[in-house]
């Protein structure tokens, strides 16, 4: 791998790199054929990865960060036909933001390519990319002790990440953080 780390500003941070991974006996989730709600694994004798990441914070002094991060990538196999369940793209977009001392924000939105599962006669089929969108909210009652709220997937797109296993659509949760 290669790449640049650094500050374009005394409040920008970025990095780029480029890189290229080569795996013998590549780990693959394909599905059981007999059974396609469960997983098996194959081993792709030579995997190569070719990838490509960026990622940009603009710091809001001490009161967050809005940050911005992106990954590309191929896989070329050697035995195996797709690089199965392998996204070739991932963009997230993130923010952090200290409303006061003991109060806290988070959003995380993030785009994922769409991949390949193979089917029971060994086809490939197409798994759709998705788009996802997530909100957290951190309350501090004393130190050590805090109260949090996350909601995700706030529009509510059902998606298999993995072929015969749709995620939750719109969900919630909250409870209490305690420290020792």
């Amino acid at each position: 791998s290669v790449g640049l780390k650094g500050r374009v500003a005394s409040n920008i941070n970025n990095s780029v790199m480029l890189y290229q991974n080569i795996t013998k006996d590549q780990p693959l989730l394909v599905n059981d054929s007999t059974d396609m709600k469960k997983f098996g694994i194959v081993y792709d004798t030579k995997m190569t990865n070719l990838g490509a990441k960026l990622e940009v914070n603009y710091l809001l002094k001490d009161k967050g960060s809005i940050g911005i991060d992106a990954n590309l990538n191929t896989y070329n196999t050697e035995q195996e036909a797709e690089a199965w369940h392998l996204p070739g793209m991932k963009i997230g977009f993130n923010g952090k933001y200290k409303v006061s001392p003991k109060l806290s924000l988070r959003a995380d939105v993030f785009m994922l390519s769409g991949s390949k599962a193979r089917l029971s006669d060994g086809t490939a089929t197409d798994l759709n990319g998705t788009m996802d969108i997530n909100l957290a909210v951190k309350y501090e009652i004393i130190k050590n002790v805090a109260l949090f709220c996350n909601v995700n997937n706030l529009a509510g797109i059902k998606y298999e990440r993995y072929l015969n296993y749709p995620t939750y659509g719109f969900n919630a949760l909250g409870g209490l953080i305690v420290r020792f």
